[in-house]
């Protein structure tokens, strides 16, 4: 239902592929061995009921209340709905416009927990009551919420690309915020309508919360998603792909790893915010990543393009420049195995990789998928499309 109702919500200018179209993949494979799934997606693509389209918005925000020191951030969250092909699958889209987040977040999270996090959590944060990530524990081995982080950047406002609040409105010119614009995705096995009501929490960089705003039904839909227009700019019209997989060397996997991964180009406003716009689809990947990854190693059931240029000799060191990230952005990245009659897939309609390089940079590297436990198990090459 809510792939199609996030088209709605972003009034047509979102590029990324409806439900429908993820799910179909190439060639309309992808709803074999998933009986009345194609049937089922078409009767919720043309859902009327509202609650299919509920969109949420946080924009009041205020101080937390056990945050030492002042701070005070402007801006809006939505937060949209997407139906999986399973309950764990099931997850939320965050777009965020931010002003006055923590300038100590320039190079993304650091190694604490919660570091530059933006969180869905159950309750009323504002008011004091017990922190809690809003997600299915049943059907989820981790808090994808871990995973959902901002990236500051501290330049003059353009005035096209977000309005001033009212208060800083009436400031000098002279103004310059620390600001942060993104949209992101967590698999939280929770529907639209379990998250309403609940609180959009935004930590700094030392993983403490600084403020928060209850979701509300939104009133108005943002005019446009930040993320795609970053996408497929004139020098990168068509995404890079990664589709000849093999068994990664000496692995002993009995995974068999086949399908795609599509990388298209983010051009940051710095070189921090430079990265990838990763999606795959993917059969052969492992049934034990049906909760996401485990909560014991980062490369658990993840997808990476590291710094190798061959499949026939390997390595497995990831591709992001150190000097302008601070921690590895690929150990955010991950995969959920769904299974078919006969078959295991894993699917995503996008995930934004900071890493600081640009497109050319993962020209001829490998991407590498893994198992449940972290160990290699496919790899293929990165060409043109």
């Amino acid at each position: 239902t809510a792939e199609a109702c996030a088209a709605a919500v972003a009034g047509g200018e979102w590029d990324e592929p409806s439900l429908i179209q993820t799910v179909r993949g190439a060639g309309g494979r992808s709803t074999k061995g998933f009986p009345g799934l194609k049937e089922k997606l078409s009767a919720a693509k043309d859902d009327e009921d509202p609650e299919a389209c509920l969109v949420g918005l946080a924009e009041e925000f205020e101080q937390h209340p056990e945050y030492p020191g002042r701070v005070e951030i402007f801006g809006k969250v939505w937060v949209t709905a997407s139906e999986g092909l399973s309950d764990s699958t099931h997850s939320q889209r965050v777009y965020w416009q931010l002003l006055d987040v923590d300038q100590a977040c320039d190079k993304g999270p650091g190694s604490k927990s919660n570091s530059c996090s933006i969180k869905v959590e159950e309750g009323n944060q504002c008011k004091g009551e017990s922190s809690k990530s809003a997600f299915d524990s049943a059907s989820r081995n981790v808090d994808p919420w871990a995973f959902v982080t901002y990236t500051s950047v501290k330049k003059e406002l353009p005035e096209a690309q977000m309005d001033k609040p009212p208060a800083l409105a009436q400031t000098s010119s002279g103004y310059t915020p620390v600001r942060s614009k993104l949209t992101m995705r967590a698999e939280t096995g929770l529907s639209a309508k379990e998250v309403e009501g609940q609180t959009v929490v935004v930590y700094d960089f030392e993983g403490k919360a600084m403020a928060c705003a209850q979701i509300a039904r939104a009133l108005s839909r943002p005019e446009a998603e930040p993320m795609i227009p970053m996408l497929l700019q004139q020098a990168t019209p068509k995404p890079l792909r990664a589709a000849h997989f093999v068994k990664y060397p000496n692995s002993g996997t009995d995974l068999d790893v086949w399908g795609e991964v599509l990388i298209w180009e983010i051009l940051g406003e710095t070189i921090p915010m430079m990265g990838h716009y990763v999606t795959w689809d993917l059969e052969g990947t492992d049934a034990r990543c049906s909760k996401g990854r485990s909560a014991t190693d980062p490369k658990s059931c993840s997808v990476r393009i590291t710094k190798s240029t061959s499949c026939s000799d390997p390595n497995e060191e990831p591709l992001y420049k150190a000097e302008e990230r601070r921690s590895n952005p690929w150990d955010y990245v991950s995969y959920t195995s769904v299974q078919g009659l006969h078959i295991v897939v894993a699917r995503s309609p996008g995930v934004p990789v900071l890493t600081g390089h640009d497109s050319p940079d993962a020209m001829d590297q490998t991407v590498i998928v893994y198992d449940y436990e972290g160990k290699p198990a496919a790899c293929a090459v990165v060409d043109m499309q």
